[in-house]
């Protein structure tokens, strides 16, 4: 499992903040009957019984899981650990706080997706706790919208939120439900949309920045 984010936070030999230790056997998760650390264990609810759900509440459960990991400046998904995308040349951004802008693009992709599909009067239905979790990022999410809170307040909260949301599954889904109608899924879709344009932006306008400042150097150069 992954560890909380108060105790994957450390400070180095020379007094730098860094993400070390992302993850840590867990006894009691170890403990619980028929668990494989081997071979995939499903989701169950507090009867031992497997937890199915629809593809729809997986694409929004995805979507959130993603949307709550984005960086403080709302541009890039956070990095927890392991190997980012696979590709050996990152390995060390989870420890720097790295973050990725292509998982924003498919962050997007995906709600666009969401967005785009999830149309008629229906309802779907969730666990309760997955509920809660996308109630509980879209209250912030409203606050930051209103100017209550600033970039790294909203960050911190979300941040808080989502280490709650995984304690509470870390064992098992209580096999509560909710029904969230699809014309509230897609108001959040919407507004997160709405986030996630705000930080690609903020990516772009950075990226224009150190395109002309390299370019600018470059002439500097040519004409030395």
């Amino acid at each position: 499992m992954l560890f909380l984010d108060q105790k994957k936070y450390v400070i180095n030999k020379k007094g730098a903040v860094r993400q070390y230790g992302m993850e840590v056997e867990d006894e009691a998760k170890l403990a619980r009957p028929g668990f494989n650390k081997w071979a995939t264990n499903w989701l169950k609810t507090p009867d031992e019984k497997i937890y199915n759900t629809t593809l729809a509440v997986k694409m929004i459960t995805l979507a959130l899981s993603k949307f709550a990991q984005l960086d403080v400046d709302g541009m890039g998904v956070e990095m927890e650990g392991g190997k980012p995308g696979w590709n050996d040349a990152m390995n060390g951004l989870p420890g720097l706080f790295g973050s990725g802008t292509p998982e924003t693009f498919e962050l997007k992709r995906l709600i666009k997706f969401i967005t785009d599909n999830f149309n008629g009067s229906e309802t779907v239905v969730m666990p309760a706790e997955i509920a809660k979790y996308l109630d509980d990022v879209k209250a912030v999410l409203d606050k930051y919208n209103n100017g209550q809170v600033s970039d790294f307040e909203y960050w911190d909260e979300v941040a808080t939120i989502r280490e709650n949301y995984r304690e509470s599954v870390k064992l098992y889904l209580s096999g509560e439900e909710t029904e969230v109608s699809k014309t509230i899924s897609m108001k959040y879709s919407a507004l997160f949309a709405a986030k996630i344009d705000k930080g690609i932006e903020k990516a772009v306008e950075m990226e224009m920045v150190l395109f002309q400042h390299t370019l600018h150097m470059k002439q500097l150069i040519s004409n030395l």
